[in-house]
């Protein structure tokens, strides 16, 4: 299980400076970069504590991964309204 700095880490490389400066064809502020970067380290927050969940009650492992599916999609779609502003 990684920790939470270790999942932050990672979420944020797998931006390049590139990928940061433009995000589907829009070019993206440094205001609009912080703010998808705070979502994406609160999504990892909530990403840890959900693998607790799972780690204490085997049972609760598919409950889990639709609540983690949904949270890609929420990341995914508000990353994307970010975008768009």
């Amino acid at each position: 299980m990684e920790t939470t700095q270790n999942t932050e880490t990672n979420f944020r490389n797998e931006w390049t400076d590139k990928a940061y400066k433009v995000f589907a064809g829009r070019p993206v502020t440094d205001d609009q970069i912080t703010t998808i970067e705070t979502i994406k380290t609160q999504a990892a927050m909530l990403w840890d504590t959900l693998d607790k969940i799972t780690s204490e009650n085997a049972d609760a492992g598919r409950l889990v991964s639709l609540a983690k599916t949904e949270l890609e999609k929420s990341v995914m779609w508000a990353t994307k309204a970010i975008s768009r502003q």
